[in-house]
């Protein structure tokens, strides 16, 4: 997942935080120039190197946790995934943070931003806690908030209860075979309840250092089944929020809009035949709106044709969450 996210453009510099055997770096190695792996164990580091040199590739290895081996270094592009599993105490470095509750995912996404260079990206996978009756955003929001000068996008892929999770990692271990198995799970469950935990969170958090004047965070639930490669769709998903979050009422209903590529509207439904495959009810009119719309008149004109005296403030809500959602196609510097 982590590899389908990453976008594949050309970058001067990349840091692969927690390399493990050196597969990301090895991805990263097609497109981009120069690349720091790091992590916390030393044989990682070997394997990592083996990697290098049997693929015929170059890697600047250091030993050392989250941002200590980079603490005064910027790059284009961080990627990483983290040892997230949440656990009473780090038994496997390949998986636990060793560090209360969700901390290591928390540590490593608040502190992006500093290790960002102007329009860097930053792409993780992680773990959050669901404490009991709080919306799990709640939680990611001041992670994200604390980038400033960035946009970021929390996607949560999925929702394990404290049981389904403590099962899925005892089970990766294979701890299920061992004497100790009633013994670890109870005491994972009680760790989770002295937390207030109710379930697991999983999903990726993608930061752009974009240095608008204002930035955006975006934090939702994409549980269907999405395409992948996902590389040009997280830049286009960016291109669009930035634009639904950049352009004024007026400026927007200026714009000349086409359906994207492969987006279609039925039974009051609009829908994604690839990529994220989004969908949505539209109303009637809404619907109308789209599907005049073919680039060579102002969304606002088309508007007016076809329903004299709308709300233009309404009019702009609705067309700025079709661009949001990427069912709209526009002029390419318009995202930027």
């Amino acid at each position: 997942m982590l590899a389908s996210l990453v976008p594949r453009i050309r970058f001067g510099s990349a840091v692969d935080i927690g390399c493990g055997g050196g597969v990301q770096s090895l991805h990263l190695s097609a497109h981009v120039k120069t690349i720091v792996a790091t992590d916390i164990n030393p044989r990682a580091l070997e394997f990592a190197s083996e990697t290098a040199r049997r693929s015929g590739i170059e890697l600047d290895l250091r030993l050392g946790s989250l941002y200590e081996p980079i603490a005064n270094e910027s790059f284009d592009l961080i990627v990483s995934n983290p040892p997230f599993v949440i656990s009473p105490k780090a038994r496997f470095n390949y998986r636990d943070g060793g560090m209360s509750g969700d901390d290591i995912s928390r540590l490593l996404i608040s502190g992006a931003a500093k290790h960002l260079n102007s329009g860097g990206w930053f792409v993780a996978l992680a773990n959050w806690m669901h404490e009991d009756g709080k919306d799990w955003r709640e939680r990611l929001l001041p992670w994200l908030i604390a980038n400033e000068g960035c946009d970021a996008w929390a996607v949560q892929r999925e929702v394990l209860t404290v049981e389904e999770y403590v099962e899925l990692w005892l089970t990766d271990s294979a701890d299920e075979k061992t004497p100790e198995f009633a013994q670890l799970r109870d005491d994972w469950l009680a760790y989770f309840k002295e937390l207030n935990v109710e379930s697991i969170g999983f999903g990726w958090i993608i930061i752009h250092k974009s240095e608008h004047p204002s930035s955006w965070r975006r934090l939702e639930e994409i549980r269907h089944q999405i395409d992948s490669p996902l590389g040009d769709w997280v830049l286009q998903r960016f291109a669009d929020l930035d634009l639904a979050d950049q352009v004024s009422d007026e400026a927007l209903l200026k714009l000349k809009l086409r359906p994207a590529p492969g987006v279609r509207v039925e039974s009051g439904v609009i829908a994604q035949s690839s990529g994220w495959r989004f969908s949505g009810a539209i109303d009637p009119l809404g619907a109308a709106i789209f599907l005049a719309a073919d680039g060579s008149q102002e969304i606002g004109q088309i508007a007016a044709q076809l329903a004299p005296g709308l709300d233009e403030l309404d009019l702009a809500d609705s067309i700025r969450a079709l661009i949001a959602e990427g069912f709209f196609s526009y002029p390419s510097d318009l995202g930027k």
